[in-house]
């Protein structure tokens, strides 16, 4: 039997829009989900913010690039935090809805920390703003789309952003096309 064989895997493949929402019309369209955090990390300024120890690096990447204190907090088998810590008034904590798993997790966490909380939802589109706190959410992760990250705050933010520009989508249209192995190199 002679099977073709395809690549897989990498990224998604090339979504055309449709007309229509966006699903996070109240939220602010941004680049990526870092670019999300950033903006919260500048707006806040804290003095120190609580990440988990399973995360991913694009949210230390931003702390270390404005040189605010971190420290990891542990989670259990759950991906519930262990050892909640008391904050300080200019601390944030930072919590994973863990492949769209944990929302029930991200309420009892946004009722007890309030706008000292971001909910990073880049595993979890579908989520919305939880009310009197940050969080963020990736379009990549689950569109062939070649960035986009939604972002909402506890309160109204008059900042004008800058749209993203050159969006790279080389690797989709090389996809598009066919050619899936030259499009993984691109893309990587």
């Amino acid at each position: 039997m002679n099977v073709e064989r395809k690549p897989i895997g990498g990224f998604f493949e090339l979504e055309l829009p449709k007309k229509g929402s966006l699903y996070h019309d109240a939220a602010i369209a941004l680049a990526n989900g870092r670019v999300c955090f950033k903006v919260i990390l500048n707006r806040v300024k804290p003095t120190k913010v609580y990440i988990p120890f399973y995360c991913c690096d694009m949210l230390i990447q931003p702390l270390k690039e404005l040189k605010i204190p971190y420290e990891f907090y542990k989670i259990n088998a759950q991906l519930d935090p262990v050892g909640i810590p008391l904050l300080g008034d200019t601390e944030l904590f930072v919590y994973v809805n863990y492949f769209g798993l944990k929302t029930a997790s991200c309420r009892k966490l946004s009722k007890l920390f309030g706008d000292q909380i971001v909910i990073d939802n880049t595993q979890a589109f579908f989520e919305k703003s939880l009310g009197l706190t940050w969080s963020f959410n990736s379009c990549r992760k689950f569109f062939g789309v070649p960035d986009g990250g939604f972002l909402y705050s506890p309160f109204y933010l008059e900042d004008a952003y800058v749209p993203n520009e050159p969006i790279i989508t080389d690797h989709l249209w090389l996809s598009f096309s066919g050619r899936r192995e030259e499009a993984f190199d691109t893309f990587q």
